[in-house]
């Protein structure tokens, strides 16, 4: 994606200024022209594509024993939907069976250690619309969360946390060095919000003490003990308003709901201008040269910031109108 994205070109300040792709009911507004994000940079199967990989091995707990990020050709051979993938995690046959069970199992070891170290496990159902060829709704469900979902999320929040970890290194190897980074980061919840969520839990017997509140693993027995309950979807709901909203900046204060120290946005140039930054700033990193200095990763974690806000509100907006 960044080979086509040069810096000042019509193309990037385009894709500066939406900073995002906003995904409407019946519609997605793209960052990047459909004949790049559909076409060129997309992984379709039986094509070879240039991407920008991160190549992890890992052991049997889950721990990271190596890793490499490099310029790659990807040859695809499948395109999945999430049902098809999930359908192949229940026990339907395909010719590459046992890598997608493989990954599965992967994931599911990454998810377990996620939770035992601390992440928060905020599982909301998502609506979805069946709209008639006008464009309106005739039915609303309530979308089913797969863990063909849950494989895919893992594996990224395992790069994107390996590249900000990697840059660390870096750091560490040259500590009076200048190596600023664009990192996605998550303060602590709001501890006033939080204590009405408390209130709320009393009426069901639940009750925490105030100085726990401030523990990821607090929230999660929250979670868990209103799962099932009528108000689950209340006090999930309560709990997220609670949060603080996670925004893009050059200073690390880690990432609290996903109980990381260092997080940053890798996976998904194709639809965010910051993986775009983050590419940039690690390929520059790679030849030893300088990138990105930290003023203007402040100003760009703003701006990316405020149109991720901006996307989020239409996102709900647009449930909102279907509903």
């Amino acid at each position: 994606v960044t080979h086509y994205l040069k810096v000042g070109s019509a193309l990037d300040e385009e894709a500066h200024s939406r900073a995002t792709s906003i995904y409407l009911v019946d519609r997605v507004i793209p960052m990047l022209p459909e004949r790049l994000s559909n076409g060129v940079c997309s992984l379709r199967p039986n094509e070879d594509k240039l991407c920008y990989s991160c190549f992890i091995e890992v052991d049997s707990k889950g721990q990271v024993r190596g890793y490499d990020i490099k310029e790659t050709v990807i040859h695809s051979r499948f395109r999945f939907s999430y049902e098809e993938a999930q359908q192949v995690l229940d026990g339907n046959d395909h010719e590459i069976a046992s890598q997608i069970r493989t990954a599965a199992e992967l994931a599911q070891i990454l998810l377990d250690k996620r939770f035992r170290e601390g992440a928060i496990d905020f599982d909301s159902p998502e609506p979805r619309f069946r709209l008639n060829e006008e464009g309106k709704p005739v039915e609303v469900i309530l979308k089913k969360r797969l863990f063909a979902h849950r494989l895919i999320e893992e594996c990224m929040l395992l790069a994107n946390r390996t590249v900000a970890e990697h840059v660390q290194h870096i750091r560490e190897k040259s500590p009076k060095a200048d190596y600023p980074f664009f990192y996605r980061i998550h303060d602590k919840p709001d501890e006033k919000k939080l204590l009405d969520v408390l209130e709320q839990l009393k009426p069901l017997g639940i009750y925490f003490e105030e100085e726990e509140l401030s523990r990821p693993s607090t929230i999660n027995h929250i979670l868990t003990k209103v799962k099932d309950t009528p108000l689950e979807y209340i006090i999930n709901g309560l709990t997220l308003r609670s949060m603080a909203k996670a925004v893009y900046s050059p200073d690390n204060l880690g990432h609290f709901g996903l109980g990381f120290q260092h997080y940053a946005h890798f996976t998904s140039p194709i639809r965010r201008y910051p993986d775009v930054i983050v590419h940039r700033i690690l390929k520059a990193y790679a030849k030893e040269q300088k990138s990105y200095d930290i003023n203007l990763l402040r100003k760009e974690g703003e701006h990316c910031s405020d149109r991720e806000r901006v996307a989020v509100d239409a996102e709900r907006d647009s449930i909102k109108l279907k509903q």
